[in-house]
């Protein structure tokens, strides 16, 4: 399944292109919705689910544009072919801020790897941006969906705003206390 799978990956097919080629309407709904059902557990209202199921299908079914994107910087099975942990220390912007799930599937240390890449150039009198590392509780992946309130907190700070200490935070980690967090398991 996964040789199907790298196969039309590197070919240039996208679920999305995918979806408007192959499946009808019937199934690519049906498609969407099981994915809404199984991979958004925390949307637990219907009507949430049916808006988010409609809008994914739509946005499938339209024209491509940037999905393609994703073929060039994507390996089959979402592996970065040019990670970006070695790029990121070396962009000439002030900060870079990621936002990790609690439960995402990506690994949050790739965040903290770039974070303490940044510090050793900027401890070498060099030009780094000041990197970020936040921890959305209660979310996967899409945490803008699965905790959006926490999310949108982070998302605020991230970009230099202020948020009243009583609204729910990120967890903002570091890589040295996380290093340490780990040890403890």
């Amino acid at each position: 399944m996964f040789g199907t799978f790298r196969g039309l990956w590197r070919a240039g097919i996208t679920p999305g292109s995918f979806m408007r080629t192959v499946m009808s309407e019937y199934r690519g709904k049906n498609f969407v919705n099981s994915y809404v059902d199984k991979r958004l557990p925390a949307i637990d209202v219907e009507d949430e689910k049916v808006a988010l199921a409609d809008y994914m299908y739509v946005n499938n079914i339209l024209p491509g544009s940037g999905e393609y994107v994703l073929n060039y910087v994507l390996r089959p099975g979402a592996n970065a072919r040019d990670a970006l942990v070695h790029r990121i220390p070396h962009l000439k912007v002030s900060k870079v801020s990621f936002l990790y799930g609690k439960s995402d599937w990506m690994d949050i240390e790739g965040g903290l790897e770039v974070q303490q890449k940044s510090e050793n150039i900027l401890k070498e009198g060099k030009e780094a941006p000041e990197i970020d590392v936040y921890r959305v509780g209660q979310a996967g992946h899409l945490l803008m969906l699965e905790n959006w309130f926490e999310f949108n907190t982070g998302f605020l700070k991230s970009a230099g705003g202020d948020v009243a200490d009583n609204y729910p935070q990120p967890e903002r980690i570091h890589h040295s206390t996380y290093e340490h967090e780990r040890r403890l398991f």
